[in-house]
């Protein structure tokens, strides 16, 4: 078996599917172009984007985080009705609902992992 998978492995080789590794010289030469590049102008290459132009960082920061900051405030407004009206139940179903909160909360954690 071992010898076949060499030989698969050669034969693949043989055909040139296999990229080369760039030589070390065109990594370093990439490199430099890259610090001179950030050393001449200052690494201002790009501009913020059109939104963003004329504000302080302050208000560039809180123009980007407050769709985040809603959000968080709507899903802990929406978990304290639920605690209420679960709650006016009974102390078991309170309970209950207190436990699989924590799964509710995966759940939201794991769909903005992706984000």
């Amino acid at each position: 078996m071992r010898r076949a998978v060499v030989a698969a492995l050669c034969a693949v080789a043989a055909t040139g599917l296999v990229l080369p590794r760039p030589p070390r010289s065109a990594l370093r030469t990439r490199r430099h172009e890259v610090a001179r590049a950030i050393a001449t102008d200052g690494g201002a290459t790009s501009q913020p984007p059109p939104l963003l132009r004329g504000k302080s960082p302050v208000e560039a920061v809180w123009a980007v985080a407050w769709p985040s900051v809603a959000i968080g405030l709507l899903r802990t407004a929406l978990g304290q009705t639920d605690a209420w009206y679960v709650g006016r139940l009974g102390a078991a179903e309170l309970e209950a609902m207190g436990a699989a909160s924590f799964g509710v909360w995966i759940v939201y954690l794991l769909g903005e992992v992706g984000a």
